[in-house]
C-alpha cells in the first residue's frame, strides 16, 4: 500500500444550505457501500432502495484506487457507463449505485512524498514530543479518542459586574523543546494526531480561538462574550478579560504573548494588555461585524477583515487606519502575517485565499482551490507555506511559491473551529457545548 494517496467519497446530495456528507476511504481496508449495517458506509434502506445491501467496493492496489460491482441488480455506473469489470478511479469521477441511484464524487490527491517544509526558526512548542517513526503520510479519518479531562481552573474576582485589574504572569517557553520540534512530528510533516487535554472552556457555544507566537496559551471566546485565555500545557485558565457587550469572532495574540486583539459583532477592533486585562486601544471603521484580525510580528501593523469584504490596516502606534485592502467577493474569515510581516493572507467564504504585499499594498495572487469556504490560515515558520483550514472539516497546505495544493487532510471529530500552533505541533478544536480538544501531531 502506498499511504501517499488520500481519497474521500462525497455523497451528492445537491445540498444549498450546508455540505453534502463526505467519507474519507481507508487504504487499510476494502470500503464497501450498500444498505447493510456491515458495510464501511451505510446508505439509508429506506431512501435508496434500489441499492443493494451490499452494493460495490472500493480498495487501494498498487497505489491505485480501484472500484468493482457486487453483482448488483441494477449496477454500478462510473461517469454514467456501467461496470462491466473492475475499474481503476480518477479524481472527479462520479459514482452511480444504479441507475436513479445515489451519486458520490470520488476525490483524490497524491502527494509527492520529496515536498517538505524547512524550518528557518521555531518558537518553542508545549510539553515533550514522543519519538516515533514517521510514514510517508498517514490518512487522519478516524475520529479522535477522548482524553482525560480535567477541570478548568478560574482566577478568583472580587465582583460580577467588572473584575478589578489583576497582575498574571505568563507561561514562558522551554528552550530544549527547539529541536525536537524541528526534527520530531509537526503539522508541515502531516503526521498523526494524539490526544493531549481537553478543556472545559465556556458553557456555551465558542466562537473564536487563537494560539499565541510560542504555543504556550490558547485564547477562547464564546457566544457568553467573555474572552479567556488557557494556559495550553496544563490545561488551566490563565485569566478572563472583561465581559463584552456582544459576541467576540475573531482573536489573535501578538507575536511575544503580551498582548491579544479582539473584534466581533460590534463593528470594533480592541487590543488588549493581558497582565493587567486593560484594554489598550481600539480601532472603529468597518460598517459590518468583524470575524478576523491579525498583528504583524513586530506588532505595528494589525489587519481586520469582515462581513465587509473590506481588509482594514491599521498602524497601532497612531491609531489610525493604514488602507483598506477590496478584492474578496464574500465575507473574509481568516487572516495571517507571513512570519517577515511583509505579506498578508486573507480567505473566506468565497473560498479564495489572497496574498497581499503589506508595502505596496497590492494583492500579490490568489490561491484557489477550496470547495467550501475558509475558516482559518497560518503561515509556516519559513514562510514557504500556507495551512488553510475549510468549514468541510480539511487542513490544505499550499507552496506559497507554486500557488498548488501540496496535501490536503481530512480531519474527523471537531465541531466548528480550529487553530493551529505556528510551529505546527499543536491543534485546538472545538467541540460541542464549548469544550477544547486539544490534539499533538
Amino acid at each position: 500500500m502506498n499511504n501517499s494517496n488520500l481519497a474521500t467519497l462525497i455523497l451528492n446530495l445537491d445540498l444549498k444550505t450546508e455540505k453534502n456528507p463526505e467519507y474519507p476511504l481507508s487504504g487499510n481496508e476494502i470500503v464497501v457501500i450498500g444498505r447493510s449495517p456491515d458495510c464501511q458506509i451505510v446508505l439509508d434502506s429506506h431512501k435508496y432502495i434500489t441499492v443493494s445491501r451490499h452494493h460495490a467496493e472500493i480498495s487501494l492496489v498498487d497505489s491505485n484506487w480501484v472500484i468493482k460491482d457486487l453483482g448488483t441488480t441494477n449496477g454500478t455506473l462510473v461517469n454514467s457507463d456501467r461496470l462491466t469489470d473492475s475499474k481503476i478511479l480518477t479524481s472527479g469521477d462520479r459514482i452511480t449505485l444504479g441507475l436513479k441511484g445515489p451519486e458520490f464524487i470520488f476525490e483524490a490527491i497524491t502527494l509527492n512524498p520529496t515536498v517538505m517544509v524547512n524550518f528557518t526558526a521555531i518558537s518553542t512548542p508545549v510539553k515533550e514530543v514522543t519519538k516515533a517513526t514517521v510514514p510517508d503520510l498517514v490518512v487522519i479519518s478516524s475520529p479522535i479518542a477522548d482524553p482525560p479531562k480535567q477541570q478548568s481552573k478560574e482566577l478568583p474576582v472580587e465582583s460580577e459586574d467588572q473584575p478589578p485589574p489583576i497582575e498574571v504572569n505568563l507561561p514562558t517557553a522551554s528552550p530544549e523543546l527547539l529541536d525536537q520540534a524541528i526534527a520530531g512530528k509537526n503539522l508541515w510533516n502531516l503526521i498523526n494526531l494524539t490526544p493531549i487535554g481537553e478543556i472545559s472552556a465556556h458553557e456555551t457555544e465558542i466562537t473564536a480561538l487563537a494560539f499565541s507566537g510560542d504555543g504556550q496559551m490558547l485564547a477562547t471566546a464564546a457566544t457568553d462574550k467573555t474572552i479567556k485565555i488557557w494556559n495550553v500545557a496544563t490545561q488551566e485558565l490563565i485569566v478572563t478579560l472583561p465581559p463584552q457587550k456582544m459576541a467576540i469572532n475573531a482573536l489573535a495574540f501578538s507575536s511575544d504573548g503580551q498582548k491579544l486583539v479582539s473584534a466581533g459583532a460590534d463593528k470594533i477592533v480592541k487590543l488588549w494588555q493581558i497582565t493587567n486585562q486593560t484594554e489598550i486601544a481600539d480601532f472603529k471603521g468597518h460598517k459590518l461585524a468583524i470575524s478576523a484580525v491579525a498583528l504583524s510580528g513586530d506588532g505595528n501593523t494589525l489587519a481586520s477583515a469582515g462581513a465587509d469584504k473590506i481588509v482594514k490596516l491599521w498602524n497601532t502606534q497612531t491609531k489610525e487606519e493604514i488602507t483598506s485592502l477590496n478584492g474578496h467577493k464574500s465575507a473574509i474569515e481568516a487572516l495571517t502575517f507571513s512570519p517577515d510581516g511583509n505579506i498578508l493572507a486573507s480567505g473566506g467564504k468565497d473560498k479564495i485565499i489572497k496574498l497581499w504585499n503589506i508595502e505596496t499594498k497590492e494583492e500579490i495572487t490568489s490561491l484557489t482551490g477550496h470547495k467550501q469556504g475558509i475558516i482559518n490560515l497560518n503561515f509556516s515558520l519559513d514562510g514557504a507555506t500556507i495551512a488553510s483550514v475549510g468549514v468541510n472539516e480539511s487542513i490544505a497546505l499550499w507552496d506559497i511559491n507554486t500557488k498548488e495544493i501540496i496535501i490536503s487532510i481530512a480531519i474527523n471529530n471537531w465541531h466548528s473551529l480550529i487553530a493551529i500552533a505556528s510551529y505546527g505541533q499543536i491543534l485546538a478544536l472545538t467541540q460541542a457545548e464549548g469544550k477544547i480538544k486539544l490534539v499533538q501531531i
